[in-house]
């Protein structure tokens, strides 16, 4: 639930994020590089916050990553 509950947080910023389609068809390919970059870079963050703020903690997933 936790898991399901952050990418839904992640979607709906990356919806958020991405904009209007006109936006994207009017940039440069250096302004679509960049906005790409924020929505991967803001994705990640948006998503592991919000499972540290839903309570998952490395060390409920540890014992599945082989490491300790």
């Amino acid at each position: 639930a936790r898991i399901l509950g952050a990418n839904l947080v992640m979607a709906g910023a990356l919806w958020w994020l991405a904009g209007d389609l006109q936006g994207w068809v009017a940039a440069s390919a250096l302004e679509r590089v960049g906005r790409c970059a924020v929505g991967v870079a803001g994705g990640a963050a948006v998503y592991f916050a919000a499972l540290y703020l839903f309570g998952l903690r490395y060390r409920h997933v540890a014992p599945y990553t082989g490491r300790l």
